[in-house]
């Protein structure tokens, strides 16, 4: 018989440049049994999602260094090599 593994909950990448609104975020999903990452900027969030392969991101668009526009951009085409992309949810 072969060892079965709970799954692991889905794993919400947390794209905000403002670090209450973030780590609030983060701490409401974490309550409701989510996995939680967080970046800062648009540049961090692609190295993230690109390390962490999260199941879902959500992305302020307003970023320094990399935009959210920007990091949609990046992300689709890197994403589109490999074929595995995460939907991504524009908060504003």
């Amino acid at each position: 018989m072969k060892d079965h593994k709970p799954a692991q909950p889905p794993l919400i990448l947390v794209v905000e440049d403002h670090p209450e609104w973030g780590e609030s975020l983060q701490a409401a999903l974490a309550r409701d049994g989510y996995r939680t990452a967080g970046a800062r900027d648009g540049l961090e969030a692609l190295m993230l999602a690109e390390a962490l392969r999260p199941d879902l991101i959500l992305l302020a668009l307003a970023l320094p260094v990399m935009d959210g526009l920007e990091f949609l951009h990046q992300y689709s085409v890197a994403s589109h090599r490999d074929a595995r992309r995460a939907p991504v949810v524009a908060l504003t």
